[in-house]
């Protein structure tokens, strides 16, 4: 297999791995972000000790034998490798910068000294890590990047069932980012005026680390840890958490949690690295909810105050505009109402004053034909009471 082809990067990552294992769904977005940061060789060529992947896939290998050894004991390793000298410094820096990038690949860790990194990733760029000290070893770098933490709330406290990255998204308007970088996992942050949880998205790899412990550079209560983070948060019972990592174009719960996702872990001091994160989340998930969800009573029944405030805000809001509604109807009506008495009256004096024309009119052809009457002969003798 050509060095580039994404089987052939897995197996030199983790030669366990049985080839009926690969698969393409599972490891497709890890192997486009091996072949973006290898693609770093062919952008910066003269930065780095290995000319292209199949050398720096060896010095890989140089790297997973040694994670307990001091960075200059390494370099030096690589260096006689490559004929660079101790004394050269340029070599030298090269040879660590393929170092580091060794283990980013491998541990998913983004250490990067000279900032190299930065052409094959994306913006916003991942926390960057260096590697100073020339007597620290890889195994120590990685361990500083994980500190445990005792912050925060009583460690004996339960963590809320209801805690999960979906409700806390819907919540409280926060947003995932997903990131490469494992020393960034459920970082809590503000990026362009919006909150964001960046959680970490190959979880195919913490399964290898777990799985192949021989072949790891990160130390097993650090997976282990980071996978029960992925069963509290996106746990493989709900529908709903399915739902969302199928929008966000995460399907990882396919691959299941290696045993570890049948029983959440929901006592707070069962997490050491990932606790601060967890407190924080905590502490979100105690606001009132934010939006329409403010109305919706939670599974703890902690806003119950708030919801019976809301819905009854809301119904003696709802009686005000009804009985708005109708005192508007009531004074149109009123208004119609005089309207057509004003028109009434209005035909009723029309209707009189027909009715007094009509009268005159009456009399005048009475008068008339008196008149025509009186002038005939004798009309004196024959109407004495109308002709005087």
């Amino acid at each position: 297999m050509a060095p580039g082809d994404g089987h052939h990067l897995l197996r030199t990552l983790w030669p366990e791995v049985p080839k009926n294992d690969f698969s393409e769904k599972v490891y497709s977005r890890y192997i486009d972000h091996l072949k973006s940061e290898l693609s770093i060789l062919e952008t910066l060529p003269d930065c780095f000790a290995a000319t292209d992947q199949a050398e720096e896939l060896e010095i890989l290998g140089i790297v997973k034998q040694t994670t307990a050894t001091p960075q200059y004991q390494v370099l030096e390793k690589v260096g006689a490798r490559y004929g660079f000298q101790p004394s050269n410094q340029q070599g030298q820096t090269r040879c660590q910068a393929s170092v580091e990038l060794a283990a980013r690949i491998w541990l998913t860790v983004n250490i990067d000294s000279f900032k190299f990194a930065a052409a094959s990733q994306a913006i916003p760029l991942p926390a960057r890590t260096g590697w100073d000290d020339r007597q620290m070893s890889l195994r120590m770098l990685v361990l500083n990047q994980f500190p445990t933490s005792t912050a925060g709330q009583q460690p004996s406290e339960q963590i809320p069932s209801s805690l999960n990255m979906m409700e806390l998204c819907s919540r409280s308007k926060y947003s995932v980012r997903w990131t490469h970088n494992l020393s960034e996992h459920l970082t809590i942050t503000e990026e362009r005026g919006s909150n964001v949880i960046l959680v970490y998205e190959h979880l195919i790899c913490l399964l290898n680390h777990r799985r192949y412990p021989e072949d790891s550079g990160l130390p097993r209560e650090i997976v282990e840890e980071a996978i029960d983070t992925f069963v509290l948060l996106f746990p493989l019972s709900s529908p709903k958490v399915k739902r969302f990592l199928r929008r966000e174009e995460r399907e990882f719960y396919a691959l299941g949690y290696d045993g570890r996702g049948q029983k959440r872990q929901l006592q707070l001091d069962h997490y050491r690295y990932w606790r601060k994160s967890i407190v924080q989340m905590i502490a979100i998930m105690a606001r009132p909810p934010r939006g329409w969800r403010q109305a919706i009573l939670d599974k703890e029944r902690r806003n119950f105050e708030q919801v019976v405030t809301i819905w009854v805000g809301a119904f003696a809001t709802i009686i005000t505009v009804v009985a708005l509604v109708f005192g508007i109807l009531s004074t149109l009506l009123a208004l119609e109402a005089n309207k057509l008495a004003a028109e009434a009256n209005s035909l009723a004096n029309e209707s009189l004053k027909l009715g007094r024309e009509a009268n005159k009119l009456a009399r005048d052809a009475y008068e008339l034909d008196r008149r025509q009457a009186c002038l005939g002969h004798n009309a004196t003798e024959d109407l004495p009471e109308f002709c005087l």
